[in-house]
């Protein structure tokens, strides 16, 4: 199984999209092991969203998708992509809706739908 994830830095507003074929290991590299590389500059991380798929073929032509949809949001919608964020960190704030809820997942989501 292989899952698409994807990551927000709440402390500094940025986004992270991988995947990865054991996510409890990887989420804790992105969090606590990693000495080098572009996550750990922005620690820490929350999973905000994540997608199952049976073939490491389809997980990363998803990964190919969500990144590409993300660029084109920061390059020509800048506006979209920062309420998209300012939500999602309402989101991870609490309150009634803990960062891991349906709707959080829904909205965050159907931002990157093609």
């Amino acid at each position: 199984m292989f899952t698409v994830y994807v990551l927000f830095s709440k402390k500094f507003n940025k986004i992270y999209i991988g995947m990865t074929s054991n996510m409890e290991q990887r989420f804790f590299s992105h969090n606590e092991l990693s000495t080098k590389g572009w996550t750990k500059n922005f620690r820490p991380w929350i999973i905000v969203h994540q997608e199952l798929f049976d073939s490491k073929a389809l997980a990363l032509l998803r990964e190919k998708q969500l990144k590409s949809a993300q660029q084109e949001i920061l390059s020509g919608k800048k506006l979209f992509a920062n309420k998209r964020r300012a939500h999602i960190r309402r989101l991870a704030d609490g309150g009634s809706n803990p960062p891991f809820a349906t709707k959080a997942l829904e909205f965050f989501a159907g931002a990157f739908y093609l």
